[in-house]
């Protein structure tokens, strides 16, 4: 009986404490709520391994970070990567508090590979990175190092892959792993066989590290190759420096490449000398100084390479002369005939005696424009053309000096493009854009003339013998002709583009004016546009005060049929709401109509309307403020050069205003900003 009672006892007495803790809820949270916990205190790695660090009771961000990163990093989701033998701290701080996991990283132990002999002469061949990896089913044939942030992979059949299709990755020595990733940011194709890799800015391939592609193809298999990163061809680059003698030369010349120079050769004019300056803001240079002691023309070099060992070339023309030697010279030019004859120009260079000089031409058909110093000639024919130009003193006849003139004219060809629709009806050139590209790379026609190298004019195209791609353009819709050969003569050339024309009825507004989109980019305009075979909906928004009207058009198109587009309309308010003051609004940009937010002020003042964002770099929006019966109308159009509107107004008490604001472009549509009003203190 008296066991029964002290049970009792007992229960009432943990009833009664249970029931003091519930009618307490900070006892109850706090017994419930508790502290965050890394899930590793201590951990050991063998470099390239990884391991997951997690907290514990807490849903809060986390910020992760290594005291050495050279030794362990950590990414933003806690993941652990070891990168050589030593130690580090993870730290993990979740507002002012901190968690540390102590990491240790031990370096590889080294391994001897053995390769079975095989009982039978094998079918596939070795890898060429000597790596006994096999190349049997592999679609890469070849990977070349073309700079530090650019691979060529070319595969062996074409297939057209996307950026996700591609993983490089890096490692320093042939005995080691592949543990360095290296981020892509696009990919460039123009057969789907040949691949240029552009990689990250914040990643750069070192000459003489291991460079691993692994290419999943279309069908799903992965195939891996791997090379080794080698010097690209030798580059080369011209300039050209005119000095007296009689002057001090203090002269930057800046050595471009990755890394710091190393200075291979310096070939300079007597008298002159060079230091090599690092510079951590540019890039490295060599200060030429000294005093020239010969005069003359002197073509001579510098020979450097960089970190990486790729090679650079700097050829450079030294036109040294004083008050009684006169030194001239003139760069080869490139020119283009199209059956008529045209006009060709070049800056010379002209330096020593008194500065003042007279011409004489020993070549029929060159003049010279003494006032800019220039040679003009016409060309009556294609070829070669070598013109002779006399150079003498005004002050002095008898000082003086020559110099040849090489023109390199190309026959250009005519060529007349007719651009039709699926139909075979003509597309006019108000409405479609043609360009036309050259194939040849490094020719020197661009390097000099490119814009002459070929002209556009309505749909006539003048272009030099070689390969083309020439490409129409036509309510947002491209088509290429490619590699299409000019040689030998005028040709006529037709376009068919696959796109049909879409007639709008004006049964609902006036749309001779009116841009149509598709959400992403302009499809056409006006009455009639182009478009492809399927279902289209594109809209057009025009804003009337603070009311948005769209108008839309849909349309199947057919082959057969004739493609007149459905109008609709519809309208909404542009008002999103209201707006007080030091209460921001954010919202998403839209482009070319403003979203509009009602300001009522309680007292009478100034006040400043503005957006802000925290991607102000990147943000560039558009204001308005105006009232309630638009009889004003104040705007910032970023005149300033700033990213962000400002307005201010003096407003009135009890009177209503409107804010509006859109993207400054197309470009920032859908990117958020935040608009504020603030009132403007009055200073004594």
């Amino acid at each position: 009986m008296v066991k029964k009672s002290w049970k009792r006892v007992v229960c009432m007495i943990l009833v009664l404490a249970m029931t003091v803790a519930m009618s307490n809820p900070s006892v109850s949270q706090a017994a419930k709520k508790k502290a965050p916990k890394l899930s590793k205190k201590k951990v050991t790695l063998t470099v390239g391994k990884t391991v997951k660090l997690k907290v514990k009771n807490t849903k809060k961000k986390i910020k992760w970070s290594s005291s050495k990163k050279s030794v362990a990093t950590v990414n933003k989701k806690g993941k652990v990567t070891a990168k050589k033998a030593g130690k580090a701290t993870i730290t993990a701080k979740i507002g002012k508090k901190k968690l540390k996991c102590k990491v240790t990283v031990k370096a590889k132990k080294a391994t001897t590979k053995v390769t079975p002999k095989p009982s039978a002469k094998p079918t596939q061949k070795p890898s060429s990175a000597g790596t006994g990896q096999t190349e049997a089913n592999n679609v890469i044939a070849s990977i070349a190092y073309e700079d530090a942030q650019t691979l060529i992979v070319t595969l062996k059949k074409a297939q057209r892959l996307k950026s996700q299709n591609f993983v490089i990755k890096t490692k320093k020595y042939a005995n080691g792993s592949y543990n360095r990733k290296v981020s892509i940011d696009k990919i460039k194709t123009e057969d789907n066989l040949t691949y240029k890799i552009f990689i990250n800015d914040n990643y750069r391939i070192k000459y003489g590290e291991y460079v691993q592609v692994t290419v999943t193809d279309t069908t799903g298999v992965t195939s891996v190759k791997e090379a080794l990163a080698a010097k690209i061809e030798e580059k080369e680059t011209k300039s050209r420096y005119r000095i007296l003698t009689s002057e001090e030369v203090n002269i930057n010349i800046e050595l471009s490449g990755y890394g710091y120079a190393t200075i291979l050769s310096v070939d300079l004019p007597k008298g002159l000398k060079y230091e090599y300056e690092v510079d951590s803001g540019n890039d490295d240079c060599l200060i030429i100084t000294g005093k020239p002691t010969e005069t003359g023309n002197f073509q001579k070099k510098i020979v450097y390479k960089d970190e990486l060992g790729n090679k650079y070339t700097e050829k450079i023309t030294w036109m040294l002369a004083n008050e009684n030697v006169i030194v001239a010279d003139c760069d080869q030019t490139y020119h283009t005939y199209r059956n008529y004859t045209i006009s060709g120009s070049n800056n010379f260079y002209v330096i020593g005696g008194s500065g003042n000089y007279t011409y004489n031409v020993i070549s029929e058909g060159v003049t010279i424009n003494e006032e800019d110093q220039n040679l003009g000639t016409t060309f009556d024919k294609a070829g070669t053309h070598k013109m002779t130009v006399e150079v003498a003193d005004a002050n002095n006849a008898e000082l003086k000096t020559s110099f040849t003139w090489v023109a390199n004219v190309a026959q250009a060809r005519k060529l007349t493009v007719n651009v039709v629709d699926a139909k075979g009806e003509p597309i006019g050139e108000e409405v479609c854009e043609l360009t036309a590209t050259a194939k040849e790379e490094d020719s020197p026609y661009e390097s000099y003339y490119w814009d002459s190298l070929y002209d556009i004019s309505s749909f006539t195209v003048w272009a030099v013998d070689g390969f083309w791609d020439i490409k129409a353009a036509v309510d947002g819709y491209e088509y290429t002709l490619k590699n299409y050969e000019v040689k030998g003569s005028d040709k006529e050339v037709e376009i068919r583009m696959p796109v049909y024309k879409i007639t709008v009825p004006e049964t609902e507004g006036d749309f001779e004016y009116i841009d149509w989109h598709d959400g992403t980019e302009e499809k056409g305009s006006g009455t009639s546009f182009y478009a492809p075979i399927g279902t289209i909906s594109y809209y057009s928004i025009e804003q009337k005060d603070f009311t948005n009207l769209t108008y839309r058009v849909t349309c199947t198109v057919s082959a057969t049929a004739e493609n007149v587009a459905v109008v609709t309309k519809s309208e909404e308010t542009a008002i999103c709401g209201a707006i007080g003051i030091n209460t921001p609004v954010t919202l998403e940009l839209t482009y070319p109509n403003c979203k509009y937010y009602k300001f009522i002020p309680t007292e009478t003042g100034t006040y400043k309307f503005y957006s802000v964002s925290n991607l102000s770099n990147e943000v560039d929006t558009y204001g308005k403020l105006t009232d309630e019966e638009l009889s004003f109308s104040l705007t910032d159009d970023d005149g300033n050069g700033n990213r962000q509107f400002k307005i201010t107004k003096e407003c009135e008490v009890g009177k209503t205003y409107y804010v509006g604001v859109c993207a400054y472009s197309n470009n920032h549509i859908g990117k958020s900003v935040s608009v504020k009003v603030e009132k403007v203190e009055e200073t004594e």
